[in-house]
């Protein structure tokens, strides 16, 4: 293992083999811009080099503390982000990564960073151990493929006194019928419904059917947002959100009860979908005291929740998912 200084991190699957062989030095925060912050105040303190390694569609969420905070102390700190870049120009990837993947090192250099990009793993270690001089901002780019894919074994995988997405899944998608709208987190969770479902994204495909639904592909953080406004318009909506994308903006959960929707939040304590590094904290043993949200560790549990108006938010304690073939929402 190679001995660094913390890794403030929200974590990326292209750059996951290098956090995992560093797993001890990483710091998982609950967003981007958190990293960031997080990273500079060490290296206000330390004297040394903050490091940052995320992947670049959360670089919009560093963009406050970027041009801010870190810009009128710029002179007295020094920052390195190891960037996964997702939509690089010559890579195939995921629609939804393409106009972040063509702007990510204009950006950056806007900002002020020296932008390089990496050809191999020997340069991504070197990135991470090396330290540059107080006033410096430099930014490496790591194009999907270049490193190993990440072997972390999830410790809930295959706990028994939790809910198995699969199983949840399909009386998720059968409940929803009732609603007007759905809005499903990004990664697994959204391709999960769509692999039980079938139901094309309703605004792409001009479906006029009940519900329509929306996968919140890529914008990581703000599912429940989709679903507060619609909920404002007057919609019956079910909301199906992630640990790890709830706690990106928890914020936005701080609502009077009659302002939330209906919410199930599925807490498997891990990133399922970019290699199953932590959390920032457990969520589900967080909020096990709130009276308001209730809690559920079995489908029937889940089934009770439909059915009792008291509460607006359950949290499922959830397995990890055993299936890694997804279909995905096109």
């Amino acid at each position: 293992m190679i001995k660094i200084k913390p890794i403030f991190s929200v974590p990326d699957s292209v750059l996951g083999s290098v956090l995992v062989d560093n797993i001890k030095q990483l710091v998982v925060t609950s967003c981007e811009g958190e990293a960031v912050t997080r990273a500079c105040i060490w290296s206000l303190e330390k004297k040394s080099t903050g490091l940052v390694a995320i992947q670049n569609s959360g670089l919009g969420n560093t963009i406050n503390p970027l041009t801010s905070f870190v810009d009128l102390y710029k002179d007295k700190l020094s920052l390195k982000i190891l960037v996964g870049w997702r939509g690089a120009p010559t890579v195939k990837d995921e629609l939804q990564h393409k106009k972040m993947g063509l702007i990510t090192k204009d950006l950056l250099k806007s900002i002020g960073f020296n932008v390089e990009v990496s050809s191999n793993i020997t340069e991504v270690k070197k990135f991470i151990l090396n330290d540059i001089p107080i006033g410096g901002m430099s930014a490496l780019l790591v194009p999907v493929g270049q490193l190993p894919k990440a072997k972390l074994k999830i410790q809930n995988s295959s706990d028994i006194n939790r809910v198995c997405p699969e199983s949840l899944m399909p009386f998720l998608v059968e409940q929803s019928k009732e609603f007007d709208v759905v809005t499903i987190s990004t990664g697994y969770n959204s391709r999960l419904y769509y692999t039980v479902s079938g139901i094309k994204p309703t605004y792409f495909s001009g479906s006029k059917l009940r519900p329509k639904v929306i996968y919140n592909v890529g914008a990581m953080g703000f599912t429940f947002a989709m679903g507060v406004q619609y909920h404002s318009m007057g919609k019956k909506v079910l909301v199906i959100d992630g640990d790890g994308s709830a706690l990106m903006h928890f914020g936005s959960y701080q609502k009077r009860i009659s302002d939330i929707p209906k919410t199930i939040i599925l807490c498997n304590g891990v990133h399922d979908s970019v290699g199953g590094f932590e959390t920032s904290f457990d969520m589900y043993e967080s909020f096990s005291r709130r009276k308001d949200i209730m809690l559920a560790t079995n489908l029937n549990e889940v089934k009770i929740f439909f059915l009792n108006k008291k509460y607006k938010i359950c949290l499922v304690q959830t397995n990890s998912l055993s299936k890694t073939k997804l279909d995905r929402p096109i």
